[in-house]
Protein backbone atom coordinates (compact mmCIF):
# COMPACT_ATOMS: atom_id res chain seq x y z
CA UNK A 1 0.00 0.00 0.00
CA UNK A 2 1.20 3.43 -0.84
CA UNK A 3 1.22 5.92 1.81
CA UNK A 4 -0.91 8.86 1.92
CA UNK A 5 2.05 11.41 2.45
CA UNK A 6 3.75 10.03 -0.46
CA UNK A 7 4.41 13.10 -3.05
CA UNK A 8 3.56 13.89 -6.55
CA UNK A 9 7.13 13.82 -7.74
CA UNK A 10 7.39 10.29 -5.48
CA UNK A 11 4.64 9.32 -7.50
CA UNK A 12 6.01 10.05 -10.97
CA UNK A 13 8.84 8.41 -10.11
CA UNK A 14 7.17 5.37 -8.96
CA UNK A 15 5.12 5.11 -12.24
CA UNK A 16 7.94 5.34 -14.36
CA UNK A 17 9.42 2.65 -12.51
CA UNK A 18 6.57 1.05 -13.42
CA UNK A 19 6.64 1.58 -17.05
CA UNK A 20 10.27 0.67 -17.26
CA UNK A 21 9.36 -2.69 -15.92
CA UNK A 22 6.16 -2.95 -18.42
CA UNK A 23 8.74 -2.21 -21.47
CA UNK A 24 11.10 -4.57 -20.47
CA UNK A 25 9.03 -7.74 -20.28
CA UNK A 26 7.17 -6.58 -23.11
CA UNK A 27 8.38 -6.69 -26.81
CA UNK A 28 9.21 -3.48 -27.98
CA UNK A 29 6.78 -3.26 -30.74
CA UNK A 30 3.27 -2.54 -29.97
CA UNK A 31 4.21 -2.61 -26.35
CA UNK A 32 1.92 0.52 -25.34
CA UNK A 33 -1.39 -1.81 -27.17
CA UNK A 34 -0.61 -4.18 -24.63
CA UNK A 35 -0.42 -1.93 -21.56
CA UNK A 36 -4.01 -1.03 -22.99
CA UNK A 37 -3.45 2.37 -22.47
CA UNK A 38 -6.09 5.22 -22.98
CA UNK A 39 -6.69 6.78 -25.96
CA UNK A 40 -5.24 9.98 -25.12
CA UNK A 41 -1.69 8.95 -23.45
CA UNK A 42 0.40 11.60 -21.72
CA UNK A 43 4.52 10.61 -20.76
CA UNK A 44 4.80 9.57 -16.51
CA UNK A 45 6.58 12.75 -16.43
CA UNK A 46 3.49 15.47 -18.06
CA UNK A 47 2.20 18.03 -16.01
CA UNK A 48 -1.83 17.89 -15.72
CA UNK A 49 -3.64 21.69 -15.65
CA UNK A 50 -7.49 21.38 -14.78
CA UNK A 51 -9.43 23.83 -16.30
CA UNK A 52 -11.75 25.48 -13.60
CA UNK A 53 -14.79 23.47 -15.21
CA UNK A 54 -12.81 20.22 -15.26
CA UNK A 55 -14.67 17.25 -14.65
CA UNK A 56 -14.11 16.40 -10.88
CA UNK A 57 -11.78 13.38 -11.47
CA UNK A 58 -9.94 15.42 -14.08
CA UNK A 59 -9.06 18.04 -11.14
CA UNK A 60 -8.24 15.40 -8.39
CA UNK A 61 -5.41 14.28 -10.90
CA UNK A 62 -4.08 17.68 -11.57
CA UNK A 63 -1.27 19.14 -10.31
CA UNK A 64 -2.09 22.61 -11.05
CA UNK A 65 -6.05 23.68 -10.70
CA UNK A 66 -7.74 26.51 -12.28
CA UNK A 67 -10.23 28.30 -10.27
CA UNK A 68 -11.58 30.78 -13.59
CA UNK A 69 -9.50 33.92 -11.54
CA UNK A 70 -6.32 34.76 -12.90
CA UNK A 71 -5.24 31.32 -14.39
CA UNK A 72 -2.03 32.67 -15.74
CA UNK A 73 -1.07 31.87 -12.35
CA UNK A 74 -1.18 28.45 -12.45
CA UNK A 75 -0.38 28.16 -15.92
CA UNK A 76 2.69 29.84 -15.54
CA UNK A 77 3.71 27.29 -13.42
CA UNK A 78 3.40 24.45 -15.59
CA UNK A 79 6.13 22.77 -17.42
CA UNK A 80 5.95 22.94 -20.87
CA UNK A 81 8.85 20.15 -21.67
CA UNK A 82 9.90 16.82 -22.37
CA UNK A 83 6.80 15.46 -22.42
CA UNK A 84 5.39 12.74 -25.00
CA UNK A 85 1.59 12.74 -25.83
CA UNK A 86 0.19 10.16 -28.21
CA UNK A 87 -3.80 10.31 -29.66
CA UNK A 88 -4.20 6.66 -30.41
CA UNK A 89 -7.37 5.58 -32.19
CA UNK A 90 -10.75 7.12 -30.98
CA UNK A 91 -8.75 9.68 -29.04
CA UNK A 92 -9.52 13.28 -29.33
CA UNK A 93 -7.21 16.09 -27.82
CA UNK A 94 -8.19 19.66 -28.36
CA UNK A 95 -5.10 21.53 -27.17
CA UNK A 96 -1.26 20.13 -26.66
CA UNK A 97 0.28 22.44 -25.09
CA UNK A 98 -0.98 26.04 -24.34
CA UNK A 99 0.69 29.41 -22.85
CA UNK A 100 -1.78 32.34 -21.52
CA UNK A 101 -2.95 35.10 -22.59
CA UNK A 102 -1.09 37.52 -20.75
CA UNK A 103 1.41 35.22 -19.75
CA UNK A 104 5.24 35.88 -20.90
CA UNK A 105 8.32 34.17 -21.34
CA UNK A 106 7.04 30.57 -22.04
CA UNK A 107 9.52 28.26 -22.79
CA UNK A 108 7.91 25.16 -24.72
CA UNK A 109 10.42 22.49 -25.86
CA UNK A 110 11.70 18.97 -26.19
CA UNK A 111 7.95 17.62 -26.43
CA UNK A 112 6.65 15.07 -28.56
CA UNK A 113 3.06 15.30 -29.80
CA UNK A 114 1.45 11.92 -32.44
CA UNK A 115 -1.59 11.77 -33.58
CA UNK A 116 -2.41 8.12 -34.75
CA UNK A 117 -4.79 7.12 -37.64
CA UNK A 118 -7.93 7.64 -36.13
CA UNK A 119 -7.15 9.91 -33.04
CA UNK A 120 -7.34 13.75 -33.05
CA UNK A 121 -5.80 17.05 -32.10
CA UNK A 122 -6.98 20.34 -32.45
CA UNK A 123 -4.83 22.19 -31.56
CA UNK A 124 -0.98 21.15 -30.82
CA UNK A 125 0.14 24.65 -29.29
CA UNK A 126 -1.94 27.24 -28.72
CA UNK A 127 0.49 30.29 -28.24
CA UNK A 128 -1.06 33.34 -26.81
CA UNK A 129 1.98 34.81 -24.59
CA UNK A 130 4.63 37.05 -25.35
CA UNK A 131 7.59 36.39 -25.35
CA UNK A 132 7.48 32.84 -26.22
CA UNK A 133 10.29 30.33 -27.85
CA UNK A 134 9.06 27.10 -28.80
CA UNK A 135 12.00 24.64 -29.79
CA UNK A 136 12.76 20.88 -30.48
CA UNK A 137 9.43 19.72 -30.40
CA UNK A 138 8.58 17.12 -33.46
CA UNK A 139 4.41 17.16 -33.88
CA UNK A 140 3.05 14.73 -36.34
CA UNK A 141 -0.58 13.70 -37.23
CA UNK A 142 -1.06 10.64 -39.36
CA UNK A 143 -3.62 12.00 -41.44
CA UNK A 144 -3.02 14.88 -44.41
CA UNK A 145 -6.14 15.67 -44.82
CA UNK A 146 -6.91 15.92 -40.84
CA UNK A 147 -3.85 18.40 -40.06
CA UNK A 148 -3.15 19.86 -36.67
CA UNK A 149 -2.36 23.11 -35.77
CA UNK A 150 0.39 25.60 -33.71
CA UNK A 151 -1.61 28.77 -33.64
CA UNK A 152 0.59 31.85 -32.75
CA UNK A 153 -1.75 35.19 -31.49
CA UNK A 154 1.13 37.12 -29.81
CA UNK A 155 4.12 38.72 -30.95
CA UNK A 156 8.29 38.34 -29.92
CA UNK A 157 7.60 34.91 -30.59
CA UNK A 158 10.32 32.31 -31.51
CA UNK A 159 9.61 29.14 -33.43
CA UNK A 160 12.97 27.33 -34.38
CA UNK A 161 14.16 24.06 -34.87
CA UNK A 162 11.06 21.99 -34.43
CA UNK A 163 9.97 19.37 -36.74
CA UNK A 164 6.38 18.89 -37.77
CA UNK A 165 4.54 16.47 -39.92
CA UNK A 166 0.86 17.42 -41.56
CA UNK A 167 0.51 20.57 -39.54
CA UNK A 168 -0.48 23.73 -40.41
CA UNK A 169 1.59 26.48 -38.21
CA UNK A 170 -0.70 29.94 -38.19
CA UNK A 171 -0.22 33.05 -37.24
CA UNK A 172 -2.67 35.18 -36.14
CA UNK A 173 -1.37 38.23 -34.04
CA UNK A 174 -4.55 39.54 -32.24
CA UNK A 175 -2.79 41.73 -30.18
CA UNK A 176 -2.42 44.34 -32.27
CA UNK A 177 1.32 45.03 -31.05
CA UNK A 178 3.23 43.63 -34.20
CA UNK A 179 5.83 42.66 -32.71
CA UNK A 180 8.07 40.05 -34.45
CA UNK A 181 6.63 35.57 -34.99
CA UNK A 182 9.99 34.33 -35.87
CA UNK A 183 9.54 30.88 -37.26
CA UNK A 184 13.07 29.30 -38.88
CA UNK A 185 15.11 26.42 -38.88
CA UNK A 186 12.01 23.77 -38.95
CA UNK A 187 11.81 21.09 -40.76
CA UNK A 188 8.07 21.14 -42.14
CA UNK A 189 6.73 18.19 -43.97
CA UNK A 190 3.66 17.59 -45.64
CA UNK A 191 2.73 21.06 -43.89
CA UNK A 192 2.37 24.73 -43.99
CA UNK A 193 2.61 28.05 -42.64
CA UNK A 194 -0.52 30.32 -42.63
CA UNK A 195 -0.17 34.09 -42.28
CA UNK A 196 -3.23 35.61 -41.19
CA UNK A 197 -1.80 39.10 -39.55
CA UNK A 198 1.56 39.95 -37.24
CA UNK A 199 4.50 40.72 -38.12
CA UNK A 200 5.74 37.05 -39.49
CA UNK A 201 9.61 36.71 -40.30
CA UNK A 202 10.17 33.21 -41.79
CA UNK A 203 12.65 30.98 -43.05
CA UNK A 204 11.70 27.43 -42.74
CA UNK A 205 13.07 23.95 -44.42
CA UNK A 206 10.69 22.33 -46.65
CA UNK A 207 11.81 18.52 -47.78
CA UNK A 208 12.01 17.72 -51.55
CA UNK A 209 9.59 15.44 -52.80
CA UNK A 210 10.92 12.34 -53.42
Amino acid sequence: MISPHVSIQQLLKISVFFVLVARACLPVAGFEDKLNLPPVTPSAASVLVAAADSAPHVRERAQFQCDGESDQAEINQAILSDNIVRVRQGGKLDIGFRSWAGSRRHVISDNVLIVDEGGACGLAMDIRGTESTVTGNNVATHDSAAPTRILFTAGNAVFANNVVANTRVEVDDRTGANLPIMLHSNILSQSEVVHRQGNLQQASFLPKPQ
